[in-house]
């Protein structure tokens, strides 16, 4: 008698098996979890009794699709690999104080997941900040470089002795800055020649600087 009603409730059994087992893996599908196995019936009960129970207990659900700073709560710039061990292994505590019915083994998985994630890109920021500071060290190196290799151009080109003096020979004759006619600076020497001359009433030293000063006047503008 008992083995009828076992054989006419079995085909219901198997339709609820069937829709547990359809259900969990259709959570499972949409929070990019671990296929579920055929069977694994407690884990199949479970996410079932998990879904519902997260749903209607408000529980924290976590997905793999889920950004792990904002599961973690940290700053993705600044955080560091102690800072994600904590964060994770106090979620990993909550969730294990919880009922086993609350959070199943997809939800450790995700988890698990979303610290694995933490992990690289907290190492691939490091990496990039490694690379930053030794680019600017070699870009502060190259510019040290150049601007030592400018100084010493600069210095080579620099003549050996200084530039002398603009001449004044002009203001000694008497002419203006721009004055070059020959004939003119000529004339001018004579002219005050004619008044310093030491026979004329003038002195040798007045004579001496007219004559350097038309020797000059001679050399720049080359004329006899």
């Amino acid at each position: 008698m008992r083995l009828q009603y076992f054989l006419a409730l079995l085909p219901l059994i198997c339709v609820v098996y069937i829709g547990m087992y359809l259900k969990a893996a259709g959570i499972v599908a949409r929070s990019s979890y671990n296929t579920l196995a055929v069977y694994q019936v407690n884990r199949v009960i479970r996410e079932c009794i998990g879904a519902v129970l997260r749903r209607q207990g408000k529980y924290i659900s976590f997905g793999m699709t889920m950004a792990w700073d904002e599961v973690f709560k940290l700053t993705p710039t600044t955080a560091s690999y102690a800072d994600i061990e904590s964060a994770s292994f106090k979620i990993l505590a909550y969730m294990r104080k919880q009922r086993p019915w609350t959070y199943p083994e997809s939800q450790r998985d995700a988890v698990l997941y979303l610290l694995a994630q933490a992990l690289i890109s907290v190492s691939r920021r490091q990496e990039l900040e490694s690379l930053t500071q030794q680019a600017l060290k070699a870009r502060k190196g190259w510019e040290q470089r150049a601007r030592t290799t400018q100084h010493s151009h600069q210095q080579q080109q620099q003549p050996l002795h200084p530039p002398k003096p603009a001449s004044n020979w002009r203001n000694v004759l008497g002419l203006s800055a721009a004055e070059n006619e020959v004939s003119i600076i000529k004339k001018a020497y004579r002219s005050r020649a004619a008044k310093a001359h030491p026979d004329r009433g003038g002195s040798d030293a007045e004579m001496a600087r007219l004559n350097a000063a038309f020797a000059e006047a001679r050399d720049e503008l080359s004329f006899v």
